[in-house]
This record gives C-alpha cells, structure tokens and sequence, in this order.
C-alpha cells in the first residue's frame, strides 16, 4: 500500500512539474509570436504616398492595408488621407494600419436640381454634392434672386447628368425685370433707360 502510495505521488510531482515545463514554453512561444512587450509608436503618414514608405522602413514595423478612397481637391491625389490606428499611438509590432487614399480619378455625381433656388441655396445645395459655384450672371427674368440656368462650361447642363465632383457649375439669376429672355442684363443701360423715361 506504502508503494503505491509513493508511485503515486511520484507521478502526481512529475505531473505537476510537467505542467509547471509546459505552461512556460506556451507562454514564451505565445510572446514570440505576438510579439509581446515589443511595442512600436505609430508614425504619421498623411499626406505620404505610399510608393514613399518602402524608403522609409515602415512596412518592417506595420502591415499596411489600404480599404478605402476619398475625393479631396486640397490634397495630392493618390496621397494617404487617413490612418487607422491614429499617428502616435502604441502597438505591437506588425500591426495592421488601414489607409483611406486620395482618389486619383475624380468620383462622378449626378447634377442636382438648382432652378428656382435662391443663390444661397444654390451654393449650399452644391457644396453638399461636392461641386463648386463658377460665374453668376444676373439675366432678366422675373424670377428675382433665383436660379433661372445652370451651365458647365458655357453649356446648360441638365439635372440627373452626371458630372465630376470638384466641377464649377456657372449660374444665372434672376434679377426680377419682366423680360425672361435668359440673357445678361446691362445693369447700366437699364438704369438710364429708365432715368431717361422718368424725364418725359
């Protein structure tokens, strides 16, 4: 009985020593491969092109992993926009940033409807679909201080067509005469057209 209860023991100690071998092998292959304690601070990448961060040393410290594309007239294009995680945090080594690209060929939308809208309208109405306010004219017309024409490079261009994002659409406002020709009105003919009929 003596004996079985040493062996049994015995095997009980080399168990538990077994164990004790085994859990810090896992542990220091589980630090091996997550690289724990090897941390890094994460660099600032906005506004770099990517073919410029194999100079750099980046991609042995990051995996980089580009997921999205954005339009930005203010920023180069093909040029990181955005980063995730943010520059200046700390991460393990080999830790995946995700990249938001400027897009080298500009995103197309579809042109809004501007008639009859007031001109500040007109403006925020284009701003919100990514286009710019070109030229205004004020024509004669009856529709005073409203769209009356909207134009692309001198040409009217309908709602719905699609267009460029960052393009300059030209608008022509109403300045409330009766006329509804849709042409420039001469500001300075007018006035001494009727400064001229006021004297008879």
């Amino acid at each position: 009985m003596s004996i079985f209860k040493s062996i049994l023991i015995k095997n009980l100690i080399i168990a538990v020593i077994v164990t004790i071998v085994l859990t810090v092998i896992i542990g220091q292959l589980l630090k091996i491969y997550t690289h724990h304690s090897e941390t890094v601070v994460v660099p600032n990448l906005i506004g770099s092109m990517p073919v410029d961060l194999d100079s750099k040393n980046i991609k042995d410290d990051f995996e980089l992993v580009v997921i999205d594309s954005v339009f930005d007239l203010n920023k180069p294009k093909g040029s990181i926009a955005f980063q995730e995680p943010p520059s200046n945090s700390v991460v393990k080594r080999h830790r995946t940033i995700y990249l938001t690209l400027v897009a080298t060929t500009p995103e197309q939308v579809r042109m809004p409807d501007l008639s009859d809208l007031t001109l500040r309208q007109a403006s925020a109405v284009l701003e919100t679909y990514g286009l710019k306010t070109g030229r205004i004219d004020y024509v004669a017309n009856i529709a005073k201080n409203a769209v009356v024409r909207q134009l692309f490079k001198g040409r009217d261009f309908k709602s719905g067509d699609w267009i460029l994002k960052g393009s300059a659409i030209d608008l022509k406002i109403g300045n409330g005469a009766g006329d509804i020709d849709g042409g420039i009105t001469n500001t300075k003919n007018d006035s001494n057209s009727t400064a001229a009929e006021d004297s008879l």
